[in-house]
């Protein structure tokens, strides 16, 4: 009986631990570049700093420079990228738009000198 009571109660908390890790994966869904800036403009703000969007063009120049200029060679993919600046903190969070929905994936994470340097290469103009 009590090996019963033993199984019973395992399971049912490998049934909770697992329940709500389901929920909060049909609840993300795709996340829009909208949501994601606006997000991105709160939290920024609370540390000193702004949220960009880059779409078109500019993200391509920009992945184009991320991609071979900074570190080591990288693959990353984007229609438009999200960037939040942090200057309290020291460094900047770029994500990447894909087909309309957050790449919630993907997270870079530069400090101020690379971004500088990727942003000049997108746009030709300082922040």
């Amino acid at each position: 009986m009590k090996n019963v009571l033993l199984g019973a109660a395992v399971g049912l908390v490998s049934l909770m631990a697992y329940l709500p890790n389901a929920r909060a994966d049909q609840s993300m869904g795709c996340q829009s570049a909208e949501v994601i800036k606006s997000q991105a403009d709160i939290g920024s703000a609370k540390h000193g700093g702004r949220a960009l969007r880059l779409d078109g063009p500019d993200a391509a120049k920009f992945l184009d420079y991320l991609n071979n200029r900074i570190g080591d060679p990288t693959d990353y993919k984007g229609d438009s990228l999200i960037i939040g600046l942090y200057p309290d903190l020291g460094y900047v969070l770029i994500g990447f738009i894909v087909n309309g929905c957050a790449d919630q994936n993907n997270l870079v994470k530069l400090d101020a000198d690379n971004f500088m340097r990727a942003y000049h290469a997108a746009r030709g103009v300082s922040v």
